[in-house]
């Protein structure tokens, strides 16, 4: 079910015209882990050069967020940016999971009023910016943060 769906076109010169495309949807599901859980999710899409350059992939963004009745939360972006002609490109993945749970010890003997409360929580970065330097030859540098 799409609950929001746009194609959004400016006048970047007078020459281009740059389209994003814009997709949103709704997300609800059920874990054993999580219980019921509700978010959204969304993509966009666009060249960073004229519609027609046949030179410039399309670029996405993706993105997605949920929250569940055991207050375990999540958000991640991923993207993917094609520059004009390719020249630049930049991969990036960005999370956060923040994941409460609880922890009894270990063996079949443990009871009940063992159960200690802890909390997960992950960020993550993952960026990748490539330079062309010759036709398919490209160097680049990588940061990873988690």
């Amino acid at each position: 079910m799409v609950i929001y769906s746009a194609k959004n076109n400016f006048l970047s010169t007078k020459d281009s015209i740059k389209r994003i495309h814009f997709v949103g949807l709704p997300s609800f599901f059920r874990t054993p882990e999580f219980g019921w859980a509700g978010g959204l999710s969304g993509s966009m899409s666009f060249k960073t050069s004229h519609p027609n350059d046949s030179t410039t992939r399309t670029s996405l963004i993706q993105a997605i967020g949920f929250v569940t009745t055991r207050n375990v939360n999540a958000q991640a972006l991923d993207a993917t940016i094609y520059f004009p002609h390719e020249n630049f490109i930049l991969i990036s993945k960005i999370s956060h999971i923040f994941f409460p749970d609880n922890f009894w010890g270990i063996g079949p003997k443990t009871k009940d009023n063992y159960r200690t409360r802890y909390n997960y929580e992950t960020n993550y970065i993952d960026a990748h910016l490539k330079h062309r330097v010759y036709k398919r030859f490209f160097v680049g540098v990588l940061y990873e943060y988690q």
